[in-house]
């Protein structure tokens, strides 16, 4: 029998709290992945809620600092840090990771000790140690974490905002299982991740906010007031998406904005022309040049995507889906397909838009595929 949608006669936040109990019995540890976000502050305010339901008075909490991050960001991880019951590791390790110009992916090294720096690492962050010269990657900081908060030995779960609405790949992470279905094992570490909001709308998560009187980070009502429309985010404003409206940057954050400029100038060139770059002639001229065929879209990433690690990713991620793409074209168009390489979102996975398109990135529109 084929699984269908079922509903339950609870409230998300009763789910919630459930979930986070369940949590708690699973894992000898747990710790909230805190961006500074809105969707993250409720997850962590909830798991206080629920460690005091069941006797504990402190919270374990990890702040990965992407180095480019908003000074109204840092500010509202400075206030939970400040907290009592916030047992905070503020991480600020070399981590691999992807800028965006005008349709370019390319590769930089966060807090790269090779280079000068966006801002001064914060007073008590935690570093890789002197002679440690490893670049980490994303799944390198699942056992570090573990050592960390639970040395030795015992299973490690981490609590992370992530929410079905947001996008597909989120989408497709919480309806792969048939149980638990907001708790993902990383392999090959004591780590589990937990999603326990999962199913919350946006709106639910404001609502929260609202009742709780919570204080949210300022860089929201900036880029709200800013002109950033729906896309209000307070990762790294060089992540694909979050690059496409840097510009705005520039307003709300003048001081972080030139910061930026200081050690990526690159940025400049992104900032003043994507809106160009952008509208629909721009858009039709790339789908004019790479989006005709599975052969232009491979030439679009041996040209446009530099880094030499994430070109061969994406031809891999390429080649393994071509043959559903040839089979299927109705579920893989080929503007879909190219909007994924272009927007970087290949590293996590090539899926399918539904019939009605309802899911599918539409060609470098604003929209988190």
């Amino acid at each position: 029998m084929g699984r269908r949608k079922q509903y339950v006669e609870t409230d998300i936040l009763t789910e919630a709290r459930r979930r986070l109990h369940h949590i708690y019995d699973l894992a000898d540890c747990v710790v909230v992945s805190f961006s500074g976000g809105k969707d993250s502050q409720v997850v962590l305010e909830l798991a206080h809620e629920v460690a005091i339901e069941r006797g504990q008075d402190r919270v374990n909490v990890l702040f990965y600092d992407e180095e480019v991050i908003p000074s109204g960001v840092i500010s509202q991880v400075e206030r939970y840090r400040a907290l009592p019951w916030v047992n905070l590791l503020w991480l600020t390790v070399p981590l691999a990771s992807r800028k965006f110009i005008l349709g370019r992916t390319m590769r930089y090294v966060q807090w790269d000790p090779a280079r000068e720096w966006v801002r001064p690492k914060p007073e008590g962050s935690w570093s890789l140690p002197d002679g440690d010269t490893r670049v980490l990657e994303q799944h390198d900081l699942n056992p570090l974490i573990a050592d960390h908060f639970a040395p030795g030995r015992g299973r490690v779960a981490v609590l992370l905002g992530l929410r079905a609405q947001e996008s597909i790949y989120r989408y497709r992470g919480v309806v792969s299982r048939l149980h638990d279905n907001y708790i993902v094992p990383r392999k090959g570490t004591r780590v589990f991740t937990a999603s326990p909001i999962y199913d919350w709308l946006e709106m639910d998560v404001w609502r929260f906010m609202w009742e709780h009187d919570l204080h949210y980070a300022p860089t929201y009502d900036h880029q709200l007031w800013g002109g950033g429309g729906n896309a209000l985010r307070v990762s790294t404003p060089l992540h694909p998406q979050s690059a496409k409206r840097i510009d705005v940057l520039r307003d709300y954050d003048p001081e972080f904005f030139d910061a930026i400029l200081g050690v990526f100038p690159e940025v400049a060139v992104q900032a003043r022309y994507w809106s160009e770059f952008n509208q629909e002639a721009g858009r039709a001229a790339l789908l004019a040049e790479y989006g005709q065929s599975i052969e232009g879209i491979r030439r679009y990433i041996m040209e446009c995507i530099e880094d030499p690690l994430d070109r061969s990713e994406a031809l891999k991620k390429l080649r393994g889906v071509e043959p559903r793409v040839r089979a299927q074209p109705d579920y893989f168009p080929l503007d879909h397909l190219l909007a994924i390489f272009v927007g970087g979102s290949y590293h996590k996975g090539i899926f399918p838009v539904s019939l009605a398109r309802d899911q599918a990135a539409a060609m470098l529109r604003d929209q988190d595929v």
